[in-house]
């Protein structure tokens, strides 16, 4: 028998609204599933080409602060109010909005060990956020810390700018003194690294050997496994910003530092990054070239950049941020730099088959 025509239209338009409903449920599953699975997206790895064609981030997510990277080379990276990691599926985000297992407040910077645990500096302080969902703090007031880097033993190595100090954390927490004698100065050098005076430091960074290598103004401190401070970069006299010099000469504001395997020293300057190799000369590694800073698929040296604020390196990997775009950028084991992230600032983050993030 046929049914009125309302009452056909009535019934087409409540199984088109039901199934409308079951499509966003699923979804918002599919995506609560890729968010929730760690770690961090778990059984997911980073591409095979280290890109994620066609990820690129709007202009409201601007604020990129730190970029990260385990030993096998996946990028994590700070974009605002959230955390980051690129893998096959894309740019998925791990922290912050819905259905992450931690919402970062104001992150500023984070390190990756072996095991994809997280530490993460932000205005809840510092803290280790392990891939099973657990989280432990290390610091509850960390206001006043700015610069991290870690050993491959479980500690992490931190700033103090304020008081011209550098601290460490083992495993458990405990604190321990590395540099700075608490007094504004650049002195010290060939006596213990607690007795000397800092000033401001800012980044740092560890070479294989456990040496530490401290911002410290616009000089480069390196405290030895004995604990005997000496000046790498710069001097307190100034000196030349330019290249083909002795380190020691060397002068300008430094934003980064990043030592490789073979504790060749980079450093993040205005328009550029420099490297210090074991002749003690430093010269251009990236910046300064005859190509835009969006372009991709050019060798460090032929690119320009604005201000790299934040690089790390595993293995023959190098990631950084470059502040004045804000992208983060990558150069691979060719030697090419890529955009990661960021590129043009004119898409939404995206995952798995380009849906956009669902914040």
């Amino acid at each position: 028998m046929r049914r009125p025509m309302g009452e056909a239209r009535s019934g087409f338009c409540m199984r088109l609204l039901l199934n409308v409903v079951i499509f966003l449920l699923l979804c918002v599953d599919g995506f609560a599933q890729l968010e929730a699975h760690n770690p961090w997206v778990q059984g997911r790895r980073a591409p095979d080409d280290g890109l994620v064609p066609e990820c690129k981030l709007k202009s409201k997510y601007d604020g990129f602060l730190g970029v990260a990277a385990d030993p096998d080379g996946r990028a994590f990276f700070i974009a605002e109010n959230c955390v980051y990691t690129v893998t096959d599926l894309g740019i998925v985000r791990i922290f912050g909005g819905k259905n992450t297992p931690y919402t970062p407040k104001r992150p500023r910077a984070l390190l990756v060990d072996a095991d994809d645990n997280i530490t993460l500096l932000d205005d809840n302080g510092l803290t280790r956020l392990y891939p099973d969902g657990q989280k432990y703090t290390l610091l509850a007031d960390a206001s006043k810390v700015s610069g991290l880097a870690a050993d491959g033993n479980g500690n992490t190595f931190y700033t103090v700018s304020e008081n011209h100090q550098v601290y460490m954390l083992d495993w458990d927490g405990k604190r321990d003194l590395i540099a700075g004698n608490g007094k504004d100065g650049m002195t010290g050098d060939g006596r213990q690294a607690r007795e000397a005076r800092l000033h401001e430091p800012t980044s740092l960074a560890l070479d294989r050997d456990g040496n530490v290598y401290i911002v410290d103004g616009t000089l480069v401190r390196v405290v030895n496994g004995d604990g005997y401070i000496s000046t790498l970069v710069g001097n307190i006299y100034g000196g030349l910003d330019t290249d083909g010099i002795p380190a020691g000469y060397a002068a300008s504001p430094i934003f980064a530092i990043a030592v490789d395997d073979d504790s060749n020293v980079y450093l993040g300057e205005s328009e550029c990054i420099r490297v210090v190799d074991h002749s003690g000369y430093v010269r251009l590694f990236l910046g300064k070239g005859p190509y835009g800073e969006r372009d991709d698929n050019h060798l460090p040296a032929a690119i320009r950049v604005r201000q790299p604020v934040s690089i790390t390196i595993a293995g023959d990997l190098m990631y950084f941020v470059d502040a004045g775009p804000m992208m983060v950028r990558r150069i691979g084991s060719d030697g090419y730099v890529t955009t990661l992230a960021g590129n043009k600032g004119t898409y939404d983050p995206v995952q798995a088959s380009g849906e956009r993030d669902p914040r």
